[in-house]
């Protein structure tokens, strides 16, 4: 069996886990084939039936929430569809960011033709300029970000941010190839620098407010160790 997954908490309704970066939460009609993913493995290491509630993309890494019964799930698939759940992300992301921004940019859903209403909030952590020169700059920028996403649109956060000119490092779909292979050949700062590191929800059964907290996960940490980064509590 691989390496356990950390779970972030657990009671007899609910489980929150550190997803891997690079993992699937579950398979799908593009996936059947794949066995190992986070579904299986939290299945056989807890040996209890588990119900989805949300998603994150593959190369996402962080916190997420699995419910251990029918009554819980339907109950906190109910809070993420009605934006009940606070869900906050840190990003890795090229150029220097304005203290805080306002992401309001209506999103296509695949394979819909239409565009949904799609919201997402921002503010600047800490910003580090190197000496490597990228096209006709002598040095790079990049700042950390934190991500509220108000709401749930398809690969949201990773579109929004690049759509305000300030990609994702290693979002090899939406984000700056030359930066990609600025931190992956010559930093070594290879994969997606995105995290789910904090939900805020409500307890399913108990009504309790749970503010669950995933440690950075590594590959983003060795960002924060280069760049000299810190979080407080983290």
């Amino acid at each position: 069996m691989d390496k356990e997954l950390n779970i972030i908490y657990q009671d007899e309704y609910l489980v929150a886990i550190e997803k891997p970066a690079g993992l699937l939460v579950h398979r799908n009609e593009f996936t059947m084939d794949e066995t190992d993913n986070l579904l299986n493995r939290l299945n056989q290491q807890l040996g209890k039936y588990l119900f989805p509630v949300h998603r994150l993309d593959r190369p996402t890494a962080g916190l997420m929430v699995f419910a251990l019964s029918k009554e819980a799930s339907q109950v906190l698939a109910k809070a993420f569809a009605a934006r009940r759940v606070a869900k906050y992300y840190l990003a890795v992301v090229k150029g220097t960011t304005p203290p805080q921004g306002v992401m309001d940019r209506p999103l296509r859903q695949k394979p819909r033709p239409n565009y949904q209403d799609a919201l997402t909030h921002y503010v600047s952590l800490a910003h580090r300029q190197v000496p490597v020169p990228i096209g006709p700059f002598p040095t790079s920028s990049y700042s950390l970000v934190e991500v509220h996403p108000i709401t749930g649109r398809w690969h949201q956060i990773r579109r929004h941010l690049s759509y305000v000119y300030h990609p994702i490092l290693g979002d090899k779909k939406h984000g700056h190839s030359e930066n990609n292979k600025i931190f992956e050949e010559q930093m070594g700062l290879p994969g997606l620098m995105l995290q789910s590191y904090r939900l805020e929800l409500e307890h399913p059964i108990t009504g309790e407010a749970l503010k669950l907290v995933s440690p950075i996960a590594p590959h983003i940490q060795a960002v924060f160790d280069r760049f000299e980064w810190s979080l407080p509590g983290l």
